[in-house]
């Protein structure tokens, strides 16, 4: 019974769509067939291919079993989030990068001579005065990760955009 009333905010449908979240406020659940009850008909429904709402990213994927979600998270969100974190390396003995992309930044600051140190949320370049915050395509776009303040988003999409107008704004020379 707690495992369901905790998953029903979530539910959107059942029996692939059919019966939709707005027909279940006449429906009542039997714990001890695990089903929803039609008193109007007497008829009871399974919950076989549920229809869930993600809890990260809204939206609706559909389940065989209900009684084996443990949490309600789409299979995208499930593989995004157990993903293990990048081991972190050094880039100079002072700067750490995670990933590739990451590496990639920072080879093109040496090449065009700006200066970068770490900062919290990514890297600062001291000529610009401002924090160069580096993510993937999916973060981005998909899950809409945002800065905040000041700092300035770099991904894959934005690369050449963005590159163009630091290094017009870092032009002055170490």
């Amino acid at each position: 019974m707690q495992h369901y009333m905790n998953l029903k905010p979530h539910i959107m449908g059942i029996r692939n769509g059919k019966i939709r979240d707005h027909e279940f406020e006449k429906l009542c659940f039997d714990p001890a067939r695990r089903a929803l009850y039609d008193p109007s008909n007497g008829t009871y429904y399974n919950f076989d291919q549920t229809l869930l709402k993600c809890t990260q990213c809204c939206n609706e994927w559909r389940v065989k079993d209900l009684w084996k979600v443990s949490r309600v998270l789409c299979p995208q969100c499930k593989e995004h989030e157990s993903r293990p974190l990048p081991k972190a390396r050094h880039f100079t003995s002072d700067i750490v990068y995670n990933t590739n992309f990451e590496l990639k930044f920072l080879k093109w600051c040496k090449d065009k001579n700006i200066e970068v140190s770490k900062c919290d949320e990514g890297y600062f370049l001291p000529q610009r005065g401002v924090c160069v915050v580096i993510k993937d395509n999916r973060s981005v776009i998909k899950y809409g990760y945002k800065t905040s303040g000041s700092n300035l988003l770099i991904y894959p999409k934005k690369w050449l955009q963005i590159t163009k107008e630091l290094s017009k704004s870092c032009s002055r020379k170490i």
